[in-house]
């Protein structure tokens, strides 16, 4: 999958003034070519210019109209998306703090071995920058992205059963997508929860704002087909939710692993950052107005050449 992304969207408008370039360089045609005609002496103008003695000058536009469109993509933040193979990343890891990731399904909890494990996996960590984020009802940035991988440790740490109810996947999705903006490297979002997510806006929007940003979700489901209880009031019994992880997981090329032991999670942290298709992101905006500045040579090149005009 090939996409386009844009930093600045708003300068794509300069664009609908396209057609109106084009019709001013027909129109001072026009007007060149009848004051051309009072001038009886053709052959002379055409040693001059060592040309035609009247052109319609549509290399030349075509040029100009191809400069103009370059600058203005260049001034948007043209960045190309698509989908390659790469080991260069910076990566979210957004774990679910709600009341059900505190169930027992997984010693000593969800939640617990969650920290655990991941807080090993990163220490073998090196290059990325990591962000942490927890949500429930609400969605926390616990650190935004950093390579200090004690500042991401302790983040992690501290991540506690969240005292607001619900679990809203989309706000984790968004907020994660929001943390990998100004990375220029591969983004991905790991998404750890049980996968009942119940509050929020729809997750077609989320899912479609990361793929518009250019952002892999790989998804971790928690818990076992059982399912653990914990304490709600009453005891309540929660099991693992597949279906809506693994539909994030495709709809942005990323993958799904279920994990119902501490072992496994390792397991799913590598496999979801091998080397393998990803994401890759290149900014065009220097290769646009390199374009630019070549053309606009040409165009001065043209100018006091084939497109030479005779006082």
């Amino acid at each position: 999958m090939v996409n386009l992304s844009f930093a600045h969207p708003t300068y794509l408008w300069f664009l609908f003034g396209i057609p109106l370039l084009v019709f001013i360089n027909y129109v001072t045609i026009g007007k060149s070519k009848r004051k051309a005609l009072k001038f009886a002496n053709f052959e002379a103008i055409a040693r001059v210019t060592g040309g035609e003695s009247l052109t319609s000058n549509t290399f030349l536009l075509i040029v100009r109209l191809v400069t103009v469109i370059s600058v203005i993509l260049a001034a948007a933040g043209t960045t190309l998306i698509y989908t390659g193979q790469t080991t260069d990343y910076d990566f979210v890891l957004a774990i679910d703090a709600s009341s059900s990731m505190s169930s027992n399904d997984i010693e000593p909890s969800r939640l617990e071995a969650v920290k655990q494990e991941t807080n090993s996996f990163i220490s073998e960590i090196s290059g990325a920058n990591i962000g942490v984020i927890s949500f429930s009802g609400v969605t926390i940035v616990e650190r935004e992205l950093t390579n200090d991988l004690f500042d991401v440790s302790r983040a992690i740490k501290n991540i506690n059963i969240s005292i607001f109810g619900g679990t809203d996947l989309s706000s984790a999705i968004i907020t994660g997508t929001n943390l990998l903006t100004n990375s220029e490297k591969s983004r991905i979002i790991i998404l750890l929860t049980d996968g009942r997510g119940n509050l929020g806006t729809s997750l077609n929007e989320a899912v479609k704002y990361a793929n518009k940003n250019g952002v892999t979700v790989g998804t971790i489901g928690i818990g076992t087909e059982q399912g653990g209880k914990f304490t709600l009031g009453n005891d309540v019994t929660s099991t693992l939710d597949e279906t809506v992880l693994m539909a994030i997981a495709n709809a942005t090329e990323g993958s799904y692993y279920k994990v119902d032991s501490g072992d496994k999670l390792q397991d799913a942290y590598k496999n979801i950052l091998q080397v393998g298709n990803k994401k890759i992101r290149t900014n065009l905006s220097i290769l646009l107005l390199i374009i630019a500045l070549v053309l606009l040579f040409i165009e001065w090149s043209l100018l006091n050449t084939k497109y030479k005009t005779i006082p």
